[in-house]
Protein backbone atom coordinates (compact mmCIF):
# COMPACT_ATOMS: atom_id res chain seq x y z
CA UNK A 1 0.00 0.00 0.00
CA UNK A 2 1.25 3.64 -1.21
CA UNK A 3 1.67 6.27 1.48
CA UNK A 4 1.25 9.73 0.24
CA UNK A 5 3.33 12.07 2.31
CA UNK A 6 3.77 15.94 2.70
CA UNK A 7 7.18 16.67 3.94
CA UNK A 8 7.90 19.77 6.06
CA UNK A 9 11.44 21.56 6.71
CA UNK A 10 11.56 22.81 10.28
CA UNK A 11 15.23 24.39 10.79
CA UNK A 12 17.21 21.94 9.26
CA UNK A 13 14.93 19.06 9.64
CA UNK A 14 12.94 17.19 7.74
CA UNK A 15 9.40 15.64 8.47
CA UNK A 16 6.57 13.60 6.60
CA UNK A 17 3.08 14.29 7.42
CA UNK A 18 0.78 11.81 5.70
CA UNK A 19 -1.50 13.89 3.55
CA UNK A 20 -4.79 12.55 5.09
CA UNK A 21 -4.01 14.81 7.80
CA UNK A 22 -2.95 17.73 5.66
CA UNK A 23 -6.15 20.23 5.28
CA UNK A 24 -4.21 22.72 3.13
CA UNK A 25 -1.02 24.38 1.60
CA UNK A 26 -1.05 27.94 2.10
CA UNK A 27 1.46 31.40 1.76
CA UNK A 28 2.32 32.69 4.68
CA UNK A 29 -0.45 34.34 6.60
CA UNK A 30 -0.85 37.24 9.44
CA UNK A 31 -0.72 35.09 12.73
CA UNK A 32 -2.24 37.63 15.52
CA UNK A 33 -0.22 36.25 19.04
CA UNK A 34 -2.66 35.26 21.74
CA UNK A 35 -0.88 37.09 25.19
CA UNK A 36 -0.33 34.28 27.90
CA UNK A 37 0.00 31.34 25.45
CA UNK A 38 2.62 28.30 25.63
CA UNK A 39 5.86 29.42 23.66
CA UNK A 40 5.22 27.17 21.07
CA UNK A 41 1.89 28.93 20.03
CA UNK A 42 2.82 31.57 17.57
CA UNK A 43 -0.90 33.12 17.47
CA UNK A 44 -4.04 32.73 15.48
CA UNK A 45 -4.76 32.94 12.06
CA UNK A 46 -8.10 33.53 10.03
CA UNK A 47 -8.33 30.26 7.66
CA UNK A 48 -11.20 29.95 5.52
CA UNK A 49 -13.29 31.58 8.20
CA UNK A 50 -11.99 29.62 11.14
CA UNK A 51 -10.04 30.92 13.67
CA UNK A 52 -7.21 28.28 13.87
CA UNK A 53 -3.66 28.37 16.30
CA UNK A 54 -0.70 28.30 14.55
CA UNK A 55 2.35 26.53 16.21
CA UNK A 56 6.09 26.82 15.52
CA UNK A 57 7.14 23.24 15.37
CA UNK A 58 10.48 24.00 15.69
CA UNK A 59 9.91 25.19 19.22
CA UNK A 60 7.31 22.55 20.09
CA UNK A 61 9.69 20.00 18.96
CA UNK A 62 12.62 21.08 20.67
CA UNK A 63 14.72 21.56 17.69
CA UNK A 64 14.99 26.08 17.24
CA UNK A 65 12.52 28.67 16.76
CA UNK A 66 11.94 29.46 13.48
CA UNK A 67 9.78 31.87 11.15
CA UNK A 68 7.63 30.95 8.04
CA UNK A 69 9.06 30.23 4.75
CA UNK A 70 7.72 29.37 1.53
CA UNK A 71 4.59 27.75 2.35
CA UNK A 72 2.75 26.79 5.36
CA UNK A 73 0.87 23.37 6.24
CA UNK A 74 -2.27 22.61 7.95
CA UNK A 75 -2.54 20.03 9.91
CA UNK A 76 -5.73 18.78 10.96
CA UNK A 77 -5.39 17.43 14.50
CA UNK A 78 -9.25 16.58 14.72
CA UNK A 79 -8.45 13.88 11.37
CA UNK A 80 -11.56 10.93 12.39
CA UNK A 81 -13.02 12.18 15.03
CA UNK A 82 -16.50 12.89 14.86
CA UNK A 83 -17.71 16.33 13.64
Amino acid sequence: MAVSLVILRVADRFLAVDVAFARSVLMPLPITPVPGSASHVAGVANIDGSITAGLDLGARLGIARTEPEGRLCVIDTAFGSAA
